[in-house]
C-alpha cells in the first residue's frame, strides 16, 4: 500500500511540474509573425499550430466567405483559452489562403481593460475573440472556445 502510494504521488508531482504556465501580458497591437518571434508566446504557439488538424473539408467555404471581410483578434497571452484557440485559428486561416494583413491582433491585459480603446471599440467581455467585419460593419464573433469546431463555426 505504501508503495502504491509513493507511486502515485510521484506520478502526480511529475504531471504537475510537467505543466507550464506561459503568463506574459503582451498588450496592445501585434502581428501574427509575433506568436512565433516572441519567445514565451512561441513555447504555447507552435506546439498548439502543429498538432491542431484541419477540417480541409470547409477551407474552400471560409475562403469563400472570409473574402472582402477584415478581422480583429482580441486576445490575452496569459490566459489558456487564448494559447489553445490562437493557434488553431491562426492555422485554420492561414490554410484557407486568408491574407493576414486583413487582420489586426490586439493582445489585452488580465483584467480586460487595457487597451482601453480596443476593448471598448471591439466589446470584449473574453478573450480570444474574433471579430469578423464586412464593410465596417460586424458580420460574426466568435468568443473563447467556438460552438462547434472553428471551421464550421465561421461558415455557419
Amino acid at each position: 500500500m505504501k508503495v502504491l502510494f509513493i507511486l502515485c504521488f510521484s506520478c502526480c508531482t511529475l504531471a504537475i511540474s510537467a505543466q507550464q504556465k506561459f503568463d506574459k501580458v503582451r498588450t496592445g497591437k501585434l502581428q501574427v509573425q509575433d506568436f512565433s518571434a516572441d519567445a514565451e508566446m512561441r513555447q504555447w504557439f507552435l506546439p498548439e499550430y502543429r498538432a491542431y488538424e484541419v477540417n480541409e473539408g470547409l477551407l474552400e467555404k471560409i475562403n469563400q466567405y472570409l473574402t472582402g471581410k477584415q478581422l480583429v483578434l482580441v486576445f490575452g497571452s496569459w490566459c489558456s483559452d487564448s494559447q489553445r484557440e490562437v493557434p488553431r485559428w491562426i492555422k485554420v486561416l492561414n490554410r484557407a489562403g486568408f491574407s493576414m494583413e486583413n487582420m489586426k491582433v490586439f493582445g489585452v491585459s488580465r483584467n480586460k481593460k487595457a487597451p482601453s480603446f480596443v476593448v471598448k471599440k471591439h466589446n470584449t467581455i473574453a478573450v480570444p475573440t474574433l471579430v469578423i467585419y464586412e464593410k465596417g460593419k460586424e458580420v460574426k464573433r466568435i468568443v473563447e472556445t467556438p460552438k462547434g469546431s472553428f471551421e464550421s463555426d465561421l461558415v455557419n
